[in-house]
């Protein structure tokens, strides 16, 4: 599905996730959110990509001020929701960086579970523990 046929939109108590214009899109992103706190504005992304096709994978980033209050967590249960509803994805993909701990424990709240496989990829410096949500 791409982005430009459509406009999502998903709401939290405190986070509005919206698709962002075409402009502010990742290339990469089959389907992406601007991730808004309803305070104070932007404080991430959050990406669907399917390098595979229909296997896709989840991808959030937020600026660091607003990492380890739940705020990750929330945006991807949002996101996931959408995503199984709206876009029906039965299952959705992701993975953190080996040594970094608090990623994982922020994909496990979401309902992500690990898969044993551990990847490296070109794009990062560290080997990715690879993790699945099944709706």
């Amino acid at each position: 599905m791409c982005i430009q046929s459509f406009q999502p939109q998903v709401a939290t108590p405190r986070l509005i996730l919206r698709a962002p214009v075409m402009a502010e899109a990742s290339a990469r992103a089959a389907v992406a959110f601007d991730i808004e706190h309803r305070q104070f504005g932007a404080i991430g992304r959050l990406d669907f990509h399917e390098a595979v096709p229909r296997r896709p994978e989840l991808d959030v980033w937020l600026e660091g001020s607003f990492r380890g209050r739940g705020y990750g967590t929330e945006a991807m249960t949002a996101g996931l929701r959408w995503a199984s509803q709206a876009w029906r994805r039965g299952a959705v993909w992701s993975g953190h960086a080996a040594h970094d701990h608090a990623a994982g424990q922020a994909l496990c709240k979401a309902g992500f579970l690990y898969t044993g496989d551990v990847v490296r990829r070109a794009d990062a410096a560290a080997p990715t523990r690879m993790m699945v949500w099944l709706a």
